[in-house]
């Protein structure tokens, strides 16, 4: 799962108020070629989403917003890769870790880094993005090299190049890709996709 979300640099993040609305947003995010997709917590029958979801061929799916152990063994049973939470808790970091799911807690100083860290994290999520900045990423990388950082959290497509150079290597994203509606979706991820390789090209 690191390798695929290294590769597209895009984990899309499914936050709805109906079951019906994540399954269309699920389906057109798959139909515009997403390969990583984090369904949170707050979706109605999330666990079946998931099941239903992680059937397809290729796509990895994962829970986010996950707060406890409990919501870590249910994501387990429901056919889930990684877990996603928007806090460092050791414990579910942990059990992550201990059902072999990629684990990726949200961190934002450097005490939450060196937590995430010991207790098993293999890729740190800094959020909220958009408030700490892409100079607040390259601070905390200098102590804590070669870890895997996925901004999430108002990353706007104009300042992917930024987040890359300040390294970042993928993306959460929520409204950047569906604030527009379901019909906006393959549209909205052809921009970010382009932007990411034009970055790439830039970086290399």
């Amino acid at each position: 799962m690191i390798e695929v979300l290294k590769s597209s640099a895009m984990m899309a993040i499914v936050r709805t108020a109906s079951a019906a609305e994540a399954r269309g947003i699920g389906r057109a995010l798959v139909d515009a070629g997403v390969e990583v997709i984090e369904f949170t917590t707050s979706c109605p029958e999330v666990f079946s989403i998931i099941e239903e979801f992680a059937a397809i061929d290729n796509l990895h799916v994962g829970l986010g917003t996950a707060l406890t152990t409990v919501h870590v063994t249910d994501a387990k049973r429901s056919g889930a890769t990684f877990i996603v939470s928007p806090n460092t808790d050791r414990e579910v970091i942990r059990a992550t870790a201990e059902l072999g799911m990629t684990s990726i807690p949200g961190v934002a100083s450097a005490t939450e880094v060196a937590l995430a860290i010991s207790a098993g994290a293999q890729a740190l999520k800094l959020f909220p993005a958009s408030t700490y900045g892409p100079g607040h990423l390259r601070a905390l990388s200098d102590p804590f090299p070669h870890q895997i950082w996925v901004a999430t959290g108002g990353v706007a497509q104009e300042s992917v190049p930024e987040w890359f150079r300040a390294g970042a290597a993928a993306f959460g994203l929520g409204g950047p890709l569906l604030g527009g509606g379901v019909s906006d979706i393959s549209r909205r991820v052809g921009l970010f996709k382009n932007e990411i390789s034009q970055a790439r090209k830039v970086n290399e």
